[in-house]
Formats: structure tokens, C-alpha cells, sequence
């Protein structure tokens, strides 16, 4: 007997990343830790905890920035409830080339190039710019930021060079 199945099946599409949260208690989060607030990650720049009440248990009240918008946002979480806390990864990735608003950078490590970072707006843009200018290609590292699937450069600095 014959099991034949119409299956539509792509391999090459399916995702193969970790997850881009984890969980962990609201009572462990810490003033420079990481949250997610409205589906955003946001740095905590504030935290406070009220005492436990005649209406359960305690509340943690927290005051933090997102990552990528720099908006500040507040939210109240139960102590005890699995809040998602974002992965976030920051890597340096020397600057080869500005151009139509993008920076083309190269990973030392892996040699891997990237050609499709936003170059940041604002006084952080101005300054890569400048940089880029007075340094050129190879002499300045990029730092980017990772988290939720969306990347951003959030700082610059010369290039280390071990001779």
C-alpha cells in the first residue's frame, strides 16, 4: 500500500536561527539589562518594585529606551510573570566604503562583507562621515547592533592595529 502526500515542501526557506527572545523573571531584571516592551527591545534605564498588596503580588515598574528608536517607553510587569528578554549582540566591522547612504563593512574575523548597513542619520552619521573622509577605508571600526532582527550602527572608532 502506497502513502502518496501532495506535500509542498521548501527546506531552504525554513528558519534556522535561535530564538529571538528568551524568557526570564521580571524580578531579575536589572537597571543596563534588556526587555522587550510592545514587541520592542528597549534597554531598562529605570526599574522599580512596589511591595507585595492586599491584591497579589508585587509589581515591577519599568523605564527603558528602545535600542533602535531611542524612544522611552514604560510598562508594569507582576514580579513572579516570564517576561521576553531580546538577544542582543553588538560586533565590530571595519568600514570600507560609504555610498547612496550605506556603509560597506567587512568582518576581520570571517572576511564576510556587508554592503547593505543604513548609515545612521543624525549627529552619529555626520561623525562616520567626517571619519570616513579624514581616514578612509580600513582605518575605522563600526559597531553594530543586533537584536529582533534589526541592526543599527551605534558607534565608531579607530581601527586597532596590532604591529
Amino acid at each position: 500500500m502506497s502513502h502518496e502526500h501532495d506535500y509542498d515542501t521548501d527546506f531552504e526557506t525554513g528558519a534556522a536561527g535561535a530564538a529571538k527572545t528568551y524568557p526570564q523573571k521580571a524580578s531579575h531584571l536589572k537597571k543596563g539589562g534588556y526587555t522587550m516592551i510592545n514587541e520592542r527591545p528597549c534597554k531598562v534605564a529605570n526599574i522599580s518594585t512596589s511591595k507585595t498588596g492586599k491584591h497579589g503580588c508585587a509589581k515591577v515598574h519599568v523605564t527603558a529606551i528602545d535600542i533602535f528608536t531611542q524612544k522611552k517607553l514604560e510598562t508594569i510587569f507582576s514580579s513572579t510573570s516570564d517576561i521576553d528578554v531580546p538577544h542582543v549582540h553588538r560586533n565590530d566591522l571595519s568600514l570600507i566604503d560609504i555610498d547612496e547612504g550605506f556603509c560597506y563593512t567587512m568582518c576581520e574575523s570571517t572576511g564576510d562583507i556587508r554592503e547593505n548597513i543604513k548609515l545612521p542619520s543624525g549627529e552619529l552619521g555626520d561623525k562616520i562621515k567626517k571619519l570616513y573622509d579624514e581616514h578612509g577605508s580600513g582605518n575605522l571600526m563600526v559597531t553594530l547592533q543586533e537584536a529582533c532582527c534589526e541592526e543599527i550602527i551605534v558607534d565608531i572608532k579607530p581601527a586597532r592595529r596590532d604591529f
